[in-house]
């Protein structure tokens, strides 16, 4: 891949990741199902670790 496609699936990883958080972990959180909060707070941190991944060989040029 190239730089401007790691870029641009980080950016999708992190989108998916907030998405993920904002839906499954708000309703968990406001329903008292602390495992699936957890379980959703994973995910989360899975896919921003994906992000991480993705970018680790880009060099921005600074």
């Amino acid at each position: 891949m190239n730089k401007e496609q790691s870029k641009h699936l980080a950016a999708t990883f992190q989108a998916v990741a907030l998405a993920e958080l904002g839906y499954f972990g708000y309703q968990a959180m406001s329903a008292d199902r602390w495992w699936i909060f957890c379980w959703s707070m994973g995910v989360f941190l899975w896919l921003e670790f994906g992000a991480f991944w993705t970018l680790q060989g880009v060099d921005d040029g600074r």
